[in-house]
């Protein structure tokens, strides 16, 4: 079922979404693949630690503007400059949703993961087409299925 069909889509109101990733070819993938199930949805891009803290700092003033869902790459920083970022998210945006990206998935990087905070845990598959069809998967969960939080009351 297209995304754009599904009776959960509210096509009236934007969907924030911060994507941070360095990498650009994951940055076009989840592009394409979030814009083409929804057309609400409004991406936001940070490729570091600094601008991912920066663009939540700066979005918070501009609460319909903040972002619902934060696309975390774990190769974004030094795995524990990633954690400690999780830990300060935590604390000041405690209903923020973070998915954590990652071609790492031993059994110790996906604990850490889950013990610093993330919502969920992706495996970044190394073929395209999985790589896609996930992330159509993450579309249609995150965006459709559950229903997120508001980050802060007004």
């Amino acid at each position: 079922m297209s995304l754009l069909k599904s009776p959960f889509v509210r096509l009236d109101r934007p969907f924030y979404v911060l994507v941070a990733t360095a990498n650009k070819d994951d940055q076009s993938l989840i592009t394409q693949s979030l814009r083409g199930s929804v057309a609400t949805i409004r991406l936001n891009y940070a490729a570091s630690v600094e601008q991912i803290q920066q663009g939540l700092l700066d979005q918070e003033s501009e609460y319909y503007c903040f972002p619902r869902l934060l696309m975390l790459d774990l190769q974004i920083a030094e795995c524990q400059l990633v954690w400690q970022l999780i830990s300060d998210i935590r604390l000041s945006y405690p209903l923020l949703p973070i998915i954590l990206i990652s071609s790492d998935h031993r059994p110790e990087t996906v604990r850490q993961a889950y013990t610093s905070g993330i919502n969920a845990f992706i495996k970044k598959q190394t073929d395209w087409n999985k790589w896609k069809a996930q992330l159509v998967g993450l579309a249609y969960y995150w965006l459709k299925v559950v229903t997120l939080p508001k980050p802060f009351a007004l």
